[in-house]
């Protein structure tokens, strides 16, 4: 099975402007700092958390039709920095990178097939959005990026 993962059509270099929106042209090609910006986190054991907002495509590039398609991450570097959630829409959006997208909830960690973020099924060339939100606070070390693995897994027809 080959799945890609793209970038969306609004994804900012900065913590201002829309987040979000439709499948863009580029694929991620793995760096964290493609989608999240350099944020110095507030120290460990404040209450305050902010969060950061980012949404990828998963695409089906195989010929085959995958069913309970799922995605879900693995070896996150700082426990419940990261979460996912299920795109309401193919072009839902957020206004800035710092505000929740409208609609989305259930985020969650994720971390193997049976907890992940069901995409249902994608016939070839298909996709869906997922978002990532990253949590700014508890880390014992400032940390501006949260290294981890998306991880995508469906049954094959």
């Amino acid at each position: 099975m080959s799945f890609q993962i793209y970038k969306p059509e609004y994804n900012p270099s900065d913590l201002t402007g829309q987040v979000g929106g439709n499948i863009g042209s580029e694929i991620l090609s793995g760096y964290i700092n493609e989608l999240f910006q350099h944020i110095s986190s507030p120290p460990s054991g404040l209450d305050t958390t902010s969060y950061q907002y980012r949404k990828v495509f998963i695409k089906n590039e195989h010929t085959s039709t995958s069913t309970n398609t799922r995605v879900w991450v693995d070896a996150i570097e700082h426990v419940d920095q990261i979460s996912l959630a299920e795109s309401t829409g193919v072009e839902d959006s957020s206004t800035s990178s710092t505000g929740e997208p409208v609609g989305i909830s259930g985020w969650r960690s994720s971390s193997n097939y049976a907890e992940g973020v069901s995409l249902g099924t994608l016939t070839s060339n298909a996709y869906s959005g997922v978002w990532i939100r990253q949590a700014l606070s508890g880390v014992s070390t400032p940390d501006p990026y949260a290294t981890f693995r998306i991880y995508v897994g469906g049954i094959v027809q």
